[in-house]
């Protein structure tokens, strides 16, 4: 062990090496002879099966996670991590069940074929189509999937979930790191749980997924290195705020975090003054640079009478009409129907902001309604901020679901509590943006929280949070300034 340890302090880069190598290696094996029962078996417990996996991976990741040496708990947790991704693929294929995006285990349907046949139709023709094309991003991103495997349908799906193994090893990695093993299993569980619904469906959550945790990551690092003093803190803060942005175009969900990102970094780089406005001005000009990659990708790969813009407006109408749903906009109003898009758009936002003006009150019982909903003790819901993790076993339902919400109130009673320390200061403006985004994105009109794929890394606080309570139990929190 000595030796191999000296020859990887040596060769610095051997074991990054070495790490991709089994990292790969570990997801790609399970899917060539996925036809082996034993590997189907294994593959639909971890996809369906909640309670069976739960309690196995805590198990198998506080022990790779709490090894003292350092290069063994990384490889050790990437041949957990990735081979859970890889099985919960074949648990969808080699079962070949049906979905709600998916028939027989690979044939997209609904909105999944429309954003497969967008990307077919960016390589055979050149740009996209359907209503699947105001997500640029998401449609060009499979398309070169499905370039470089030369139109093969699964081995485009597979990098795209090896793709979000990637991004949630390195999470895991960095909040045991921040925090302690037992926060990153907390963390770890219901962002899986969100993202095993997806994986083998083409779906925009997929990228919004993998950019919100590449993104929450790198916050993550930004904090750490600035705690520590080191140098290049505030370029990957910026970075992380770029692709968040990026996620936010992606997959929209809590867009409001923005403003309170760029008041989060003025105030992070302060110095003896209040905030920082070079900072400020950076981090703002960053954001802008996120839309603007997504407004010039739109304009080349979509026709001229392309609108990126079609469906905003029917989510907030239903909760500014009292908590209704998101078709309520054109039950009330028929004859937007009939309208040209441009036309169309400008209907709606004059038809939201009439029923607001007009009728507050609604939109008072409308957040209310909302607020019962995706904050409900009962489990039996699909539409709470810790409905990815139900399962059939409704016993088990109560206890995930009302443990998280014990971890959430105690963790953001201790960021309140230590709020002038940067890494509370963040999951605060985390909590914040979510809950600004409610009237924009309304969760409870979709279940599963399924417009906040790229906040159940980052903008869903409560994991956050329920790792800080965990964390705080540990009294691991002394060297935090």
């Amino acid at each position: 062990m000595n030796k191999i340890s000296a020859f990887f302090e040596k060769k610095r880069w051997a074991f990054p090496l070495t790490l991709a190598v089994v990292s790969l290696s570990s997801f790609f094996i399970i899917l060539i002879p996925r036809e082996v029962s034993f590997l189907k078996t294994v593959g639909v417990i971890i996809r369906y099966n909640t309670p069976r996996f739960l309690f196995v991976v805590t198990i198998l990741l506080l022990i790779s996670l709490y090894i003292k040496k350092t290069r063994l708990s990384l490889l050790l947790t990437s041949l957990i991590i990735f081979p859970i991704f890889s099985f919960t693929l074949v648990g969808l294929w080699a079962s070949a069940y049906t979905e709600t995006n998916v028939i027989t285990g690979i044939l997209p349907r609904v909105d999944a074929l429309s954003f497969f046949s967008s990307s077919l139709a960016l390589l055979e023709k050149g740009y996209l189509v359907g209503y699947t094309q105001r997500r640029p991003l998401f449609s060009g991103f499979f398309a070169f999937f499905l370039w470089v495997a030369k139109g093969n349908m699964q081995i485009a799906m597979a990098a795209t979930v090896f793709i979000s193994a990637i991004v949630t090893y390195f999470s895991v990695i960095e909040v045991s790191r921040t925090l302690n093993p037992p926060s990153a299993v907390i963390f770890f569980i219901p962002q899986f749980f969100y993202i095993r619904r997806y994986i083998g469906s083409i779906l925009s959550e997929n990228l919004g997924y993998i950019l919100g945790m590449a993104a929450f990551t790198l916050f993550l690092i930004a904090l750490r290195k600035k705690r520590e003093r080191q140098k290049g803190s505030i370029p990957i803060l910026l970075f992380a705020v770029f692709l968040f942005t990026l996620a936010q175009v992606a997959r929209p969900g809590a867009i409001a975090t923005l403003p309170f990102l760029i008041v989060f970094a003025g105030w992070l780089w302060k110095g003896k003054q209040k905030i920082s406005w070079k900072i400020l001005v950076i981090t703002t000009l960053t954001i802008t640079a996120g839309f603007l990659v997504n407004s010039y990708l739109f304009s080349q790969i979509t026709q001229n009478n392309s609108n990126q813009f079609n469906n905003v407006g029917y989510g907030i109408y239903g909760v500014v009409s009292g908590g209704n749903g998101w078709g309520q906009l054109v039950i009330d109003y028929p004859e937007l129907n009939n309208l040209e898009p441009s036309i169309r758009e400008k209907r709606i936002t004059e038809i939201v902001i009439l029923e607001f003006l007009n009728r507050p009150g609604n939109f008072i019982k409308g957040m209310l309604y909302q607020f019962s909903i995706i904050f409900s003790l009962q489990p039996i819901y699909n539409y709470n901020v810790f409905s990815c993790m139900l399962s059939k076993n409704l016993l088990m339902n109560y206890v995930l679901v009302c443990s998280y919400y014990l971890f959430s109130l105690v963790g953001i009673g201790y960021c309140i509590f230590w709020r002038k320390k940067p890494l509370f200061v963040f999951s605060l403006v985390l909590l914040v943006g979510f809950l600004f985004s409610l009237p924009l994105s309304p969760a409870y009109q979709t279940q599963y929280m399924r417009y906040y794929a790229a906040e159940h890394s980052n903008i869903m606080p409560f994991k956050v949070a329920g790792g800080t309570a965990v964390f705080m139990s540990w009294r691991a929190y002394d060297h935090f300034p």
